[in-house]
């Protein structure tokens, strides 16, 4: 099967799967991936229908093509059609590593490959035995966010003292113009000597998408003065909320700005009914500011595989 053909199943798969991650949608990949570098891996069963799929991205790395993460995708997979739970257990793991070493064997050849796996339940069995390398990470969800009192009396007290401190001097709203966060971000990036991966293109074509299909918003919170401290994107699929970008302006990061922001992303993922992610970072201070929320810790892995020594050794090297 052609590559276009395999992409065409996977459009079809993502108009009858209404459940699948914001992430694994055609249309998300298609603004994340430009000039349409994303492909897909597919497996279908005895009759024929896909039975499982993995999307991924290739980008140039070394100035040579590599299986990369793609930008503001926090997963790619691998997703199923079937919910095999009614499977005795030894005959679901079965199943799902057949059908991933599948997949895996439709991975064109490449320097490098990265591919981080759905956060929670599934295990990498499968690519261990592909050749590939893994590293544990974490995001904090708040999957009950129905009962705001709850919810707020599960956070850490500092949290909840900054969250009281700061509404009495700032306001929370929505803005409509990407390229503020765009400038927020950037100043995050550069505090922390970094330059920024993310274009203004970028930010402007998934903020367009997203807002066509009703799945974004844009809060930022302010003073007075009206002058913005920070502002979150957030993104949403039928399950969950999720923090996909959070920048805050470098001079003016007073105290609480941050968490009253997220308090009032929580609250509008309960109005919504939906869990809220934190989409975790590794750092201490952020990892530490996302824990006093109060979520639970939710691991997954990152997987690596190289094409030989002299690229493994290379990449140490960088």
């Amino acid at each position: 099967m052609s590559e276009k053909d395999k992409i065409a199943a996977y459009r079809q798969f993502c108009r009858e799967q209404e459940q699948l991650p914001i992430f694994l949608q055609d249309w998300w990949l298609d603004e994340v991936c430009a000039a349409g570098r994303w492909q897909v891996a597919i497996c279908r069963d005895a009759e024929g229908k896909l039975e499982a799929a993995l999307p991924y991205f290739i980008h140039r790395r070394w100035k040579l093509p590599a299986i990369v993460q793609p930008p503001l995708t926090p997963c790619v997979g691998p997703i199923f059609r079937e919910d095999l739970s009614h499977l005795k257990l030894h005959k679901q793991y079965s199943k799902r590593d057949l059908a991933i070493a599948s997949l895996l064997d439709q991975l064109p050849g490449m320097v490098y490959c990265e591919l981080p796996l759905i956060p929670g339940g599934q295990d990498w069995m499968a690519f261990h035995r592909a050749g590939f390398e893994q590293q544990r990470a974490y995001t904090y969800v708040l999957e009950d966010a129905s009962d705001l009192n709850v919810v707020f009396s599960g956070f850490a007290s500092n949290v909840r003292n900054y969250i009281r401190r700061a509404r009495e001097q700032l306001t929370v709203c929505e803005h409509e113009d990407i390229a503020l966060l765009h400038q927020l971000l950037t100043q995050t990036f550069e505090r922390q000597n970094l330059r920024s991966p993310l274009s203004l293109d970028l930010l402007q074509r998934l903020d367009r998408a997203a807002r066509q299909r009703g799945q974004c918003r844009f809060l930022i919170v302010k003073n007075a003065q009206e002058q913005v401290h920070a502002g979150v994107f957030l993104v949403w699929d039928r399950q969950k909320m999720y923090n996909l970008m959070l920048g805050a302006d470098t001079q003016l990061r007073a105290g609480g700005a941050v968490q009253l922001l997220l308090w009032k992303a929580i609250q509008l993922a309960s109005e919504l009914g939906l869990a809220f992610d934190f989409e975790g970072s590794m750092l201490p201070s952020v990892e530490t500011m996302f824990r006093g929320f109060g979520g639970r810790r939710v691991g997954y892995h990152r997987l690596y595989r190289y094409g030989n020594r002299f690229w493994k050794l290379l990449h140490a090297m960088r």
